[in-house]
């Protein structure tokens, strides 16, 4: 399923300061972890108070420094192998030592939406302008739009078009 919240710290994976034109547009700034979150209905509380952030920060820290550790001192040097290690002793014996137990054993995450194409959810978006040649700039190419009828109902020269990358590393332009 899917969780309702998470619970973050402010780094600017999670949230980010608005620039100067959302400020004057009234758009709220979002990242790509936060558009993904939005679109599966995740709400990401953000840890404010001295607390809170040292909460989350202790955890990721535990992990960070024990983990590194822990790996060079088995020999573990590629990414297969650690993952192996991760999931067969780390996790567990983490699991072991740090879980709490819950006070209600009901699971509250809720159902995945069976509609969403999760290659279009874990994904980089960006928006764009389209050219007055119709052509779209997106991580040094240029991607040419062909002006059929329907693209120049939705978008045209000086429009915005959304880039999407997926992971499999597709380009495709949605307007």
């Amino acid at each position: 399923g899917v969780p309702q919240a998470l619970y973050v710290d402010a780094k600017s994976v999670f949230v980010r300061p608005a620039t100067c034109n959302e400020l004057a547009a009234g758009i709220a700034p979002v990242t790509q972890f936060g558009r993904m979150c939005a679109k599966l209905g995740i709400r990401l509380i953000v840890a404010k108070s001295p607390e809170a952030k040292g909460r989350v920060e202790r955890v990721h820290g535990t992990n960070q420094d024990r983990l590194v550790k822990k790996l060079r001192r088995v020999g573990i040097g590629t990414y297969a192998d650690a993952n192996q290690y991760l999931g067969a002793t780390y996790w567990p014996a983490h699991r072991a030592r740090f879980a709490v137990a819950p006070l209600e054993a009901a699971d509250f995450h809720l159902p995945l939406n069976p509609h969403l194409d999760l290659a279009h959810v874990f994904c980089l978006e960006e928006q764009r302008v389209v050219g007055k040649d119709w052509v779209v700039r997106y991580d040094n190419r240029a991607l040419q739009i062909v002006p059929t009828a329907r693209a120049k109902r939705h978008t045209g020269p000086n429009g915005r078009i959304l880039v999407r990358e997926t992971r499999a590393g597709d380009v495709l332009l949605v307007a």
